[in-house]
């Protein structure tokens, strides 16, 4: 003789889902609440540390039971595996559980192994690390946007090779928080005695969300040849912050040839321009962009160069200076 057991058939169990869930969800949150309500004496006894990370994922699942079980799952039993999946991947790669987990290095490491089709296996780790160490800090610039700079070379003194350079750079500073962080601005060029004392071959002048910036002196000094300018504006109360910045040279163009930018950060669009003078030609050379700068206009005495998109530390430009 062969017994049924109804309850047990797949009808049954499905008509029974939601109260299964409904049940479940409610287990979830009594045993989640009840390691929340213990967390001290499980830290202090037992010397678990992250019992506050699984209570609070034991709650998150019993929200899914309930609140997503209930609705969601009475529909069909392929459903409720699917939904579930779901919303297990969004609650464990959530951001509020993602911040709480201290194995976050491990997560990407996994993560970016199979976004990079395991291409890289033998250094996977040394490219994450190498990455890892171009981010910023909590108390530090993130990255510059939209920066632009205009370029002017004029003659001074032809026959001795003496030019004067004007360089305008202007761009949004994005902070990773609203602490103070001193910002260091730097220039360099090799002396010249023919252009005057060191201290009289380069000037710094700032604004800062439009507003002249009364700095303390410019730092200047003579290294090796080098004329070394340096001004440090602190930074303090704001994400972003609108910068411009005025460098004015005096130098020898046979001595110095060439007019260079490297990126210390990020850089989000950037736009150049160089203005030279009679007599003056220059060649733009680039500075290790994955994307090449694309070139807007090319004369004998004007170029605008354009990058959209993201420049790297240490990338940049080059403009190559000579006499016709």
């Amino acid at each position: 003789m062969k017994i049924k057991l109804p309850i047990f058939s797949r009808q049954s169990l499905f008509d029974a889902s939601g109260w299964i869930a409904l049940i479940l969800g409610l287990i979830f949150y009594i045993g989640g609440y009840t390691l929340q309500y213990n967390a001290e004496t499980l830290k202090t006894e037992f010397h678990w540390d992250k019992v506050g990370f699984w209570a609070g994922f034991i709650i998150n699942i019993g929200d899914i039971l309930l609140v997503g079980g209930v609705v969601g799952f009475l529909t069909s039993m392929a459903q409720w595996k699917g939904i579930l999946i779901e919303e297990l991947t969004n609650l464990i790669y959530g951001k509020e559980l993602l911040s709480r987990r201290a194995d976050l290095k491990n997560i990407w490491e996994n993560i970016t192994k199979q976004l990079f089709k395991n291409k890289f296996l033998c250094i996977h780790r040394e490219i994450l690390d190498t990455i890892s160490h171009y981010l910023p800090n909590d108390n530090e610039i993130s990255y510059y946007d939209n920066f632009t700079e205009d370029i002017t070379v004029k003659w001074v003194d032809k026959t001795n090779g003496i030019i004067s350079t004007t360089e305008i750079m202007a761009f949004d500073i994005i902070a990773e928080s609203k602490a103070h962080v001193d910002y260091d601005v730097c220039s360099r060029t090799k002396y010249c005695s023919l252009a005057g004392e060191p201290k009289d071959t380069v000037k710094h002048t700032i604004y800062l969300n439009e507003q002249i910036f009364e700095t303390p002196d410019t730092e200047i000094k003579l290294e090796n040849d080098d004329v070394i300018a340096k001004t440090t504006i602190p930074l303090d109360g704001a994400k972003k912050y609108r910068f411009k910045f005025l460098i004015e040279k005096t130098y020898c163009i046979f001595n110095d040839f060439y007019i260079s930018y490297r990126a210390k950060r990020f850089i989000h669009n950037m736009h150049i321009s160089l203005l030279l003078d009679d007599g003056i030609s220059a060649e733009f050379i680039e500075r290790g962009q994955f994307e090449p700068f694309t070139e807007v206009k090319k004369t004998k005495r004007h170029i605008i160069m354009s990058h959209d998109g993201v420049i790297l530390p240490k990338q940049g430009f080059v403009f190559a200076l000579k006499t016709d």
